[in-house]
């Protein structure tokens, strides 16, 4: 019964809406669905799709045009897909999955075909896919911890796992503390 309460109130079909809000076109059966990112020739969607009652969280591909969806991975709850991201040319998709206890940037083909690549294996916590750079040449992603946030370039060149760089470092401060040399 909670499932069912739970699909009722988040369950939507996917709209796509013109830049003075006529529908343009509707895919996917209704579901329940989050982070949908376009294509970069606006032709197809890429969107995580939950199923509560088999406990998945996967990346599809909807075709705006014919409506066919394809599913890019296959996951649990406990180890899901969030952010994606697509390739300049519209070629792949790099998203973040929880796997074996560890988040990690991976990518596959858009069509859905072929293996699952793992670019990179984070150590750390919970991290953000944020964008694929223009050229293609690099991943941007954010990590956080208890000291602070991160954003790093991942190279997407080359075999294997990869490593990132760092571009930007902040740092928190515990709200009324300080720290002095001086005591």
């Amino acid at each position: 019964r909670q499932v069912a309460q739970e699909f009722e109130a988040q369950a939507a079909i996917l709209t796509v809406f013109d830049r003075q809000g006529h529908v343009v076109t509707t895919v996917g059966e209704r579901a329940i669905y989050s982070q949908p990112i376009f294509s970069p020739d606006r032709t197809r969607l890429a969107v995580i799709k939950s199923d509560l009652e088999i406990r998945t969280r996967d990346l599809w591909v909807w075709d705006l045009a014919t409506g066919r969806g394809t599913l890019i991975t296959r996951t649990h709850f406990r180890e899901p897909t969030r952010w994606p991201v697509w390739s300049p040319d519209g070629s792949q998709l790099a998203y973040v999955a929880l796997r074996d206890g560890f988040f990690g940037v991976y990518r596959k083909a858009a069509s859905g075909e072929g293996p699952e690549e793992l670019p990179y294996n984070h150590p750390g916590g919970a991290m953000f896919l944020l964008d694929w750079s223009m050229d293609g040449r690099f991943l941007g992603f954010s990590a956080s911890d208890l000291s602070g946030g991160t954003v790093y370039a991942l190279p997407t060149d080359g075999a294997g796992e990869r490593k990132p760089i760092e571009v930007l470092r902040s740092q928190f401060q515990a709200w009324g503390a300080s720290f002095s040399p001086d005591g």
